[in-house]
């Protein structure tokens, strides 16, 4: 990853939430639109899937309320698309009728949630606030993976060579004799890997490199 695109990663991932709504019902996106809008929240409105999901930013963060039957693409096939971008939004169904089935394959998909329309006013703000919340938690997650990716890429091979033997929790001493180096170079690898990753110990360092591949791992 190149220093720009660092950058502007970064800074896509600390906007403030939005929401998405994606529905072919004029009146119904208009009537939500201004209950969300006046909560304060930016509104993003379309009309089918396939608009919104050519509009999409790579890293949008937020909430997208998805229409489950819709000409073209279905709420279930825009659910499908995203989880294959590896969108981090927050995805929530509508549905004009209640099926046990839909909800259990828009879970299954991971939906936040699955609201029927017509439902009372407060439960779906709620459900919103909860899902901007989720938004919120998991922008900044993505922030810190992209901080510590790139923290690790600017080190040197000797000085990642050096971490790997950290990690697992061998001493200066058996790392300078397997390198082939002296256990003041060894120290003096430990110390800048320490500054580029901005911890304060040996410990700090082993845990958020165990956590970040972890966290990694999972994607």
């Amino acid at each position: 990853m190149n220093e720009t695109s660092s950058s502007e990663e970064t800074e896509l991932y600390q906007i403030e939430p939005q929401v998405y709504l994606v529905d072919d019902h004029n009146d119904l996106r208009e009537s939500m639109t201004f209950m969300l809008e006046s909560l304060g929240l930016t509104v993003h409105s379309y009309p089918n899937g396939h608009e919104f999901l050519l509009d999409l930013p790579p890293a949008a963060c937020g909430c997208a309320i998805v229409d489950y039957q819709m000409d073209g693409l279905s709420g279930i096939d825009v659910l499908r698309q995203l989880r294959e971008r590896k969108s981090p939004l927050t995805v929530i169904i509508l549905t004009a009728h209640g099926d046990v089935p839909l909800a259990v394959e828009s879970m299954r998909l991971g939906a936040f949630h699955f609201l029927q329309k017509g439902g009372k006013e407060d439960q779906i703000i709620q459900c919103v606030k909860d899902a901007i919340q989720i938004a919120r938690q998991e922008s900044s997650r993505n922030w810190e993976l992209t901080q510590v990716d790139t923290q690790l890429q600017n080190l040197s091979k000797r000085e990642n060579q050096v971490l790997e033997h950290v990690i697992r929790g061998e001493t200066s001493r058996n790392i300078a004799d397997y390198l082939g180096i002296s256990v003041k170079t060894v120290d003096a690898h430990r110390s800048n890997v320490m500054k580029k990753l901005e911890v304060n110990n040996t410990a700090e360092l082993i845990h958020k490199v165990v956590r970040f591949r972890h966290d990694t791992s999972e994607e």
